[in-house]
């Protein structure tokens, strides 16, 4: 084995308990992350600097695949919600479903409709409290739309 290998060995257990907290107690999912994590930590190994603990280092790559495959899948997107149906750029031939996604808007509170519409008009997501309320607010709408 070689020092990578050993290293990230001697912690991989903690780091699966770190990995199953992230994922809500989803084992497989928590194994995936950790698997990431590896080939991640792998590549990035040379910026690893041995006087400092490995331990550490390597959580905080565990967190930031998490993080980055969290903003990959973003719980919905809207282009996700428009599509099979949900075609709002076609305004002459509403499907049933674009104006069920008109109800479902509709329905939520009005700080949820200012958010989705800032979603469509691409605005700013730049701060992780903005992003998690993006999330919140397009899970909101996929649950009235019956969408997982």
């Amino acid at each position: 084995m070689n020092s990578f290998e050993q290293l990230f060995e001697s912690v991989r257990p903690r780091l699966l308990g770190l990995a199953l907290a992230l994922t809500g107690d989803d084992r497989e999912a928590a194994e995936d992350l950790v698997q990431e994590c590896a080939l991640r930590a792998f590549r990035k190994f040379d910026r690893y600097l041995e006087l400092q603990p490995f331990e550490p280092w390597v959580r905080r790559v565990l967190v930031r695949v998490h993080l980055d495959a969290a903003e990959r899948e973003e719980t919905v997107s809207l282009d996700a919600l428009m599509k099979d149906g949900f075609d709002v750029e076609d305004p002459s031939s509403p499907s049933e479903e674009c104006f069920a996604l008109l109800d479902a808007v509709a329905a939520l509170p009005p700080s949820h409709q200012v958010v989705v519409f800032s979603v469509v008009e691409g605005g700013d997501w730049s701060t992780s409290a903005a992003r998690m309320r993006r999330r919140r607010v397009l899970a909101a709408l996929a649950e009235r739309l019956g969408v997982s």
